[in-house]
């Protein structure tokens, strides 16, 4: 298998479990009045903490991330992906799965 495919694989694993995080063995519950409300609004680009210039205090404000992750999120630069976290052994798929959705990773230099 080739690295490509290996990554494409890991980033889809790394992104279920974090959708399954918690549920499993749990029926979905009824909804109380009709179906649900719109699905919530994407982040807007410049309200995620990128992986590439944030400091050590932003990264610790994310769920998980200790200030032991944070030294690594830093020593790992830069970032081509945020899916890299998992496949650089950078953070657990467990943690990874709890901030996929609150970081980018925006080349190098780039102004948001």
């Amino acid at each position: 298998m080739n690295h490509g495919a290996l990554k494409a694989i890991i980033t889809a694993w790394a992104l279920l479990a974090g959708a399954g995080a918690g549920m499993a063995g749990q029926a979905n519950p009824p909804a109380a009045h009709g179906p649900a409300g719109p699905a919530p609004a994407p982040k807007p680009l410049a309200s995620l903490i990128d992986l590439n210039s944030a400091d050590k205090a932003q990264l610790t404000t994310l769920p998980g991330i200790t200030e032991t992750y944070a030294d690594k999120i830093i020593a790992g630069r830069p970032y081509r992906s945020k899916a890299n976290l998992v496949t650089h052994h950078i953070l657990p798929v467990s943690v990874y799965a709890q901030i996929h959705s609150l970081v980018a990773a925006f080349p190098p230099g780039r102004k948001k």
